[in-house]
């Protein structure tokens, strides 16, 4: 199960989060992991791009993103949430979106 947060923290700052995997049948190519990798992948990028301080970590299965709350980031952070959650209806045993923006 792969979940993912966007949250407005309480200090003023926006944190999203993907953690864990999609499972699949031995031998298939997980493209649920890859669709949700891309997408946080994509918001990294495009926070980075517009010049917004970025806090990451990343580990096996985990990815952490905070930056300073503002119209870019929560602009990005909108449309990668719409991705995610077309990726949860799509593929709800595999995909939970949270999301308190």
């Amino acid at each position: 199960m792969i979940t993912v947060q966007f949250i407005k923290t309480p200090c003023g700052r926006l944190f999203f989060s993907s953690q864990g995997h999609a499972a699949i049948a031995q031998g298939e190519i997980n493209r649920v992991c890859a669709a949700a990798s891309m997408l946080s992948f994509t918001l990294a990028t495009a926070l980075q791009e517009q010049g917004l301080d970025l806090q990451a970590r990343q580990a096996a299965g985990l990815l952490c993103l905070t930056t300073a709350d503002g119209r870019q980031a929560r602009d990005t952070f909108r449309v990668i949430n719409s991705g995610y959650r077309l990726l949860a209806r799509r593929y709800p045993q595999q995909v939970q979106v949270y999301a308190q923006l």
